[in-house]
């Protein structure tokens, strides 16, 4: 009789994994993205093990109203923002921080007259060309945010790698050097590092780190594995 296969799911290498995180970027604040049922490991799952940071990631906002639905209480932020104003309500309804990333969004958050106002992370593009607005849109963006009588104050501001796995590329360092730029006029917290910007990139290290893939023990680089870099498989 041949045997199904199934998977074990080691919560202790997720706490272990995460200090690897603190030994890389020891004064920035945690963010740990648990995007696509945890990268296949289970939402809730890995979401129980996450007290110690200081907060999640999700992409889409079913994720977020789920890990709420469930009890958790950290900070949760939708990568995918919002797309309607009913999602918009679901994101004050639900505590959830909202990613900006498009000026159709300011529209209807400039329409929305809520009670409950709303953590925001504005994303620039600096180079992914997926998500984010434009280098010449981000000032006029970043000053309507701030005129929305639902967006608390400040709005954080927030970028993303496109490929600091690729360790010899000089694309990464350009985008480290346009969303500095860019953001350098502003004290507010900022966000650039994934997981290869954290293990690869220290100039990508600011407020917040944003750890994915290096949390369940997979390496980013196509050269090591997790292993090699001292991570701990979650999955097995």
């Amino acid at each position: 009789m041949t045997l199904a296969p199934y998977a074990l799911i080691d919560l202790a290498a997720i706490k272990h994994n995460i200090e690897k995180v603190r030994d890389y970027a020891p004064k920035a604040k945690i963010m740990a993205v648990i995007k696509a049922n945890a990268y296949g490991h289970g939402l809730l799952r890995i979401a129980e093990v996450l007290n110690d940071v200081e907060a999640v990631a999700v992409a889409r906002l079913c994720e977020g109203i789920q890990l709420r639905q469930s009890g958790f209480k950290n900070k949760i932020t939708v990568l995918e923002g919002f797309v309607t104003e009913q999602e918009l309500k679901d994101f004050t309804q639900y505590d959830l921080d909202v990613v900006v990333h498009s000026v159709g969004q300011l529209d209807i958050l400039e329409k929305y007259h809520g009670q409950k106002k709303l953590s925001v992370w504005l994303k620039l593009d600096t180079g992914m060309s997926r998500l984010g607005v434009s280098g010449t849109e981000f000032t006029s963006t970043y000053q309507r945010l701030l005129d929305c009588s639902c967006v608390n104050n400040p709005v954080f501001f927030i970028t993303h790698l496109s490929s600091a796995d690729e360790q010899d590329s000089l694309v990464t360092l350009q985008q480290i050097k346009r969303f500095k730029e860019k953001v350098k006029p502003y004290t507010e917290e900022k966000s650039i590092a994934n997981s290869a910007g954290i293990m690869g990139w220290p100039d990508s290290i600011s407020d917040w780190v944003r750890p994915g893939i290096m949390l369940y023990g997979v390496s980013p680089f196509s050269d090591s594995t997790g292993e090699m870099l001292g991570l701990k498989p979650v999955m097995t």
